[in-house]
């Protein structure tokens, strides 16, 4: 395939995503309704965290006061507008993030004539991750664009402090991104991360200047009671929202007996054995404690490698290890996995050019996008999917495949 044909991929994959989304789903705010409504609230002085949003109003806020701030001059528009403007926004980030596998990634290891395959697979395997996201009209996407443009601009473009801006306003959007942090101590990176202390500081001050000193500190000290409730449980386990993805939703639907779905009563076995609460919040515990520990074995020094391979490999597992480490993931939080899907996409065609043949990775590979895109093929059976976990199961394939695909097998791969 020519490079015409790869620029016809981008035109034809995001019309399609335009005509969806900013002109079947026009009228469509989503989730981005909510938090325009806590906004409009949070400059009324009402305390944004006392209160249900949603029509009908069903849901508690997450939402950080800094972001709330921030998301103001939206309030003032039409919500459906709002919402165009954003969906606008989060289709060019989203290229943006293409362009950053491709310069990263695509054009470093793969030949031209096998990149427009590669970047085909990524689309095909990726479209439900981006459709929840546009669908619901999430924060996820910038996020990613956030995240990627700050270890680009750190690692690359040796521009530490407009790395550490970055992460911080990523950081200040949701918290997940906060696992980069330990990743820039470890590689020595302190502009990059005072920096982005410097913003998460200054975003703690900045509603202040709306709202006042006293209800600004109050708003923060609801938000974080909002993210470690009284009940620790509603934080450790499954909370019966068959929406939970994850580590912790994971082994508490394995490891705890009748754990009922929230909306539909299913009666069908998904439990294992019955270990109780409190031996299965151990289990979640020693579960992220291994995901922590299995990062030494990506940072470790692999000398044979190509550093920029090299540094998209790890960065690769720390966007897999966001949605299963954090509790309370939702399916539009899995499209941290794009980077690890690419890299395997492109470990595997190149793989398949030499060969000629088919072989067990490119195999898992398919069947791995075919997991990712389950709810589009087989969406009257989503209740049943959302109920057993299927996503963080194809997570946990990713991160073997992930695993396996070392960079120096990456460049041992040769045409």
């Amino acid at each position: 395939m020519t490079i015409g044909n790869k620029n016809s991929l981008y035109s034809i994959y995001f019309m399609v995503l335009a005509v969806i989304f900013l002109g079947f789903e026009f009228f469509r705010s989503g989730d981005f309704y909510i938090y325009l409504e806590a906004s409009a609230d949070l400059f009324s002085s009402e305390n944004i965290f006392h209160k249900k949003y949603g029509t009908p109003p069903t849901f508690f806020y997450f939402g950080n006061p800094f972001l709330t701030s921030i998301l103001r001059p939206f309030t003032l528009l039409p919500f459906h507008i709002s919402a165009f403007i954003w969906k606008i926004l989060n289709i060019f980030l989203l290229f943006k993030i293409f362009q950053f596998i491709e310069e990263l990634l695509f054009q470093s290891h793969l030949k031209s004539a096998i990149r427009s395959k590669a970047t085909l697979l990524l689309m095909l395997g990726s479209f439900f991750l981006v459709y929840s996201n546009l669908h619901l009209v999430q924060l996820t996407i910038v996020i990613l664009f956030l995240c990627f443009e700050s270890l680009n601009q750190t690692f690359h473009k040796k521009k530490p402090l407009l790395g550490g801006l970055l992460l911080g306003l990523a950081m200040c959007f949701k918290l997940t991104p906060i696992v980069f942090l330990p990743y820039l101590l470890y590689k020595q990176q302190w502009r990059s991360f005072n920096s982005a202390l410097v913003v998460l500081f200054t975003a703690i001050l900045i509603p202040s200047i709306y709202v006042g000193w006293e209800l600004n500190l109050t708003l923060w000290q609801n938000w974080f009671s909002a993210l470690t409730p009284e009940n620790p449980d509603w934080a450790t386990f499954d909370m019966n929202n068959r929406k939970n993805h994850g580590i912790s939703a994971w082994l508490s639907t394995l490891f705890i007996a009748n754990i009922e779905d929230n909306v539909v009563r299913f009666t069908h076995r998904r439990h294992l054995i019955d270990f109780g609460y409190t031996a299965t919040k151990y289990l979640i515990y020693g579960g992220r404690v291994t995901l922590m520990l299995l990062t030494f074995y990506f940072l470790k020094n692999r000398k044979e490698s190509d550093i920029k391979l090299k540094l998209f490999w790890e960065w690769s597992y720390l966007f897999l290890v966001i949605p299963l480490f954090f509790p309370q993931q939702r399916l539009y939080n899995f499209l941290f996995l794009l980077p690890a899907l690419s890299y395997i996409i492109a470990y595997q065609i190149k793989k398949y050019t030499v060969k000629k043949k088919i072989t067990w990775g490119l195999f898992l590979l398919f069947f791995l996008m075919l997991l990712f895109n389950l709810e589009i093929l087989i969406g009257i059976f989503r209740k049943y999917l959302w109920y057993h976990k299927y996503m963080t199961y194809a997570t946990f394939l990713l991160l073997g495949l992930l695993l396996y695909c070392k960079p120096g097998k990456f460049e041992k791969v040769t045409e």
